[in-house]
């Protein structure tokens, strides 16, 4: 992720801690290194395009046309 910002990855870890304080990231923290950096569920529906709120069941989007979504 760092070199893909162009930023060194020293400088990228106090702001994906401060993602996952915010439960937005899930951390695989190593020897007070983040090894691994996963979007939250939490983060998907506040940040991202996704809104989960039927779940995924099989009936994850029966009402997705009704709340007006295509």
């Amino acid at each position: 992720m760092a070199s893909l910002l162009g930023v060194k990855k020293k400088d990228i870890q106090p702001v994906l801690k401060t993602l996952g304080d915010a439960n937005l990231a899930n951390l695989y923290i190593e020897k007070e290194k983040i090894k691994l950096a996963k979007i939250s569920w939490q983060g998907l529906n506040e940040i991202g395009d996704i809104n989960l709120k039927y779940g995924m069941g099989k009936d994850a989007y029966k009402n997705y046309s009704a709340e007006g979504y295509r």
